[in-house]
């Protein structure tokens, strides 16, 4: 039988990616919920994801990170890593006969209503965000954001509700500004219209 770690099931999410088994972007939300939410598993809980009670499991995920995690994306982390187990599982029984669930399911490979792709692609100015929406959405989880942030990386955004308002967004735009990894000096020096220090004096 195959294996069942936390990694098994990354690696799991990785390889129908590859091969064209689920879309990309599915497989890249599937993997990121899963390792947030499996972030804090002990070394015996990481040996068997399928034999987790994942309520639990996420239940201690939200209480770990209740104030830096919006509970909407609690919520969809939930819902996600409840999939990505269950197709993991399935995979394990019959990997011959394996189809994905949810929402993969539902979206036709063929074109698309509403989409479009980076520049690097097809002609979208960088920086555009790429919206990938379907013909039947039925809710906000169900449409994807994609961000082209740099030459080799699109970040993938999703849960946005429909009737989002204008200070929801501010205050996501500002959290999303706490993540930035280069953080500029504190005090900058200040201009002294060319006058030196001596001058002044």
């Amino acid at each position: 039988m195959p294996g069942t770690t936390k990694q098994d099931l990354l690696d799991f999410l990785d390889y129908v990616s590859d091969k064209g088994l689920m879309k990309q972007g599915t497989a890249r939300a599937l993997k990121t919920a899963c390792s947030k939410v499996f972030g804090n598993l002990d070394e015996n809980e990481e040996r068997d994801v399928i034999a987790l009670d994942l309520d639990e499991v996420c239940r201690r995920f939200e209480n770990l990170n209740s104030t830096s995690v919006a509970p909407n994306t609690m919520q969809t982390y939930r819902k996600r890593v409840k999939q990505a187990v269950s197709d993991f599982e399935r995979f394990n029984a019959e990997p011959s006969s394996w189809k994905p669930s949810g929402v993969q399911r539902a979206v036709s490979s063929g074109k698309r209503m509403g989409s479009t792709i980076p520049k690097n692609q097809s002609g979208a100015s960088d920086g555009e965000p790429v919206n990938r929406v379907s013909g039947a959405v039925k809710s906000a989880d169900e449409i994807l954001y994609q961000f082209p942030l740099r030459q080799d990386v699109i970040v993938t955004i999703s849960g946005i509700p429909f009737d989002v308002k204008k200070s929801e967004m501010g205050r996501m735009t500002a959290f999303l500004s706490n993540l930035v990894a280069d953080v500029e000096e504190a005090h900058p020096p200040m201009l002294t219209s060319g006058v030196s220090r001596h001058d002044a004096n």
